[in-house]
């Protein structure tokens, strides 16, 4: 059998050098088949991730591992990526606005088999394969992180009690808030721990009638200090302050792509907002 599967292997590898055409024709049809190795063929898993196909942010076009790390600009320390069911919504991701700033490629999977492959496929070729959507994400050289250090120490002074009243609004559904640096356009995020399954892989094994074993770990809630609804938000009296907190947390759910536990009442909470604005 061993014979048998380097042989495959070997035959498929000289389609991607010769005859890529062919190839992404196969692997559109059969990708996502191979890919179940990742988890469960480690002993040719260095072999798998030379075959693996990806899309990216780079465009419709397919890359491997190898063609991204030759592309990544001189200060990328990781390969990026980031975990989805529709590539569509995933390449207008909140999750990507300063990776798109720094011109940063990021990989995008959105097999649901891609959970269990992000989880073998740690790394490639002393290259970190970092999720974007995880509060481990670091975006800046040790220069910018420097510059920005006093910066940052303002922004939690500042808005300490903010995130102090939306921590208590939100106790028994996130983790924590913290100042994020990974927006420019949005007001927040949810984002996992490093180690903790994502949001996806949970919608997963709901789908698949596995829930989480135990209580699902709580996310962190970040957000971007710099939006104008942040700021007014500064302003706000305290029943204001709670309920813009909860359409804030909905909207991140969905930014996610997870279901929001009570559409009925994000609806009644929007119409509330509009109505105070006019």
């Amino acid at each position: 059998r061993k014979n048998v599967v380097n042989k495959v292997l070997g035959s498929l590898k000289d389609m991607l050098n010769k005859e890529r055409d062919q190839y992404e024709l196969f692997w559109k049809e059969f990708g996502a088949t191979l890919k179940e190795g990742f988890p469960s063929d480690i002993p040719n898993k260095e072999k798998l991730q030379d075959l693996a196909l990806f899309r990216s942010t780079e465009g419709d076009k397919w890359t491997t591992l190898d063609e991204y790390v030759a592309r990544m600009k001189p200060e990328q320390k990781d390969i990026y990526f980031m975990t989805g069911d529709d590539l569509g919504k995933m390449v207008d991701s909140p999750y990507l606005e300063k990776l798109k700033v720094k011109g940063f490629e990021v990989i995008l999977m959105a097999d649901p088999i891609d959970e269990w492959v992000s989880e073998a496929l740690k790394d490639f070729k002393g290259k970190k394969l970092q999720s974007v959507m995880k509060d481990d994400l670091e975006l800046d050289s040790e220069e910018e992180k420097k510059t920005k250090e006093d910066e940052k120490k303002g922004f939690l002074e500042r808005f300490k009690p903010l995130m102090e009243s939306m921590q208590e609004t939100l106790k028994e559904q996130i983790k924590e808030v913290q100042i994020s640096d990974r927006l420019t356009e949005t007001p927040a995020v949810l984002v996992g721990s490093s180690h903790d399954p994502s949001a996806h892989m949970q919608k997963i094994l709901s789908q698949m009638g596995q829930d989480y074993p135990g209580m699902a770990p709580k996310r962190i809630l970040e957000i971007n200090p710099k939006h104008p609804v942040i700021e007014k938000m500064m302003s706000i009296s305290g029943d204001q302050q709670k309920l813009w907190t909860e359409v804030l947390y909905s909207q991140a759910l969905l930014n996610e792509g997870s279901n929001i536990p009570d559409p009925k009442k994000f609806s009644k909470q929007l119409a509330e907002l509009m109505l105070n604005k006019q």
